[in-house]
C-alpha cells in the first residue's frame, strides 16, 4: 500500500542515455487527497545525472544533482536516498580494447562535505551502484543537492575526486 511504502528509504534508477546523460523527475504526496496538486501538498523534485569523459578515456566525472521544485508536503516518513542505481556504463565508453569484465574500476569518496558511500560497478552488465551507509549521510528527495564522483582506470593517471554538496532547506 501506499502507507507502508512512504515508510521505505528512496532508491533511484538511472538510465543514461548514449551520451551519458539522464534527467527525471520525482512526485511524492500523501498518497490519499483527492486534490493534492490543487492544495500544493507536495513534493516535487528534478534529477539530473551527468558523466563526462576524460579526453584520454582513461574516466569518467560524473555527478548527480536535485533541485526541489515544490516543497508543499512535509508528511514523509522517510525521505532519504539511500542508493543511487546508474545503468547504461558499458565498454564503448572507456579505452578501446580495454575489457572492463577484466579490470578493475577504482571509485572512491573524498572531499570537504564526504557522505560515507559504497560505490560497486558491475562491470559485465555496465550498472555503478551508489549506496550510503549512514542515515546521516543519505540525500534527502525534500533537499536540493549535487554529489561528484569519479571512476577510472587504475594506472590511467586520472585524479579521484568526490564532493557532496546539501542544501537543508
Amino acid at each position: 500500500t501506499t502507507t507502508r511504502s512512504r515508510k521505505h528509504p528512496f532508491r533511484l534508477l538511472v538510465a543514461l542515455d548514449s551520451n551519458l546523460n539522464a534527467s527525471g523527475e520525482i512526485f511524492v504526496d500523501d498518497g490519499e487527497a483527492q486534490d493534492s496538486v490543487g492544495q500544493g501538498k507536495y513534493v516535487l523534485a528534478w534529477f539530473k545525472v551527468m558523466c563526462n569523459s576524460i579526453a584520454d578515456i582513461t574516466g569518467f566525472v560524473c555527478s548527480i544533482q536535485s533541485n526541489v521544485t515544490h516543497r508543499g508536503y512535509y508528511g514523509i516518513p522517510n525521505d532519504t536516498i539511500v542508493s543511487v542505481d546508474i545503468y547504461g556504463f558499458g565498454n564503448k565508453y572507456f579505452i578501446p580494447g580495454v575489457d572492463l569484465t577484466q579490470t578493475e574500476m577504482t571509485i572512491e569518496a573524498i572531499g570537504d562535505n564526504e557522505t560515507l558511500a559504497d560505490f560497486q560497478f558491475d562491470p559485465y552488465n555496465g550498472v555503478l551502484h551508489i549506496s550510503f551507509l549512514a542515515a546521516s549521510s543519505a540525500l534527502s528527495i525534500t533537499n536540493d543537492f549535487y554529489y561528484a564522483w569519479t571512476m577510472e582506470i587504475p594506472g590511467s593517471g586520472f585524479p579521484v575526486k568526490h564532493s557532496h554538496q546539501s542544501d537543508t532547506g
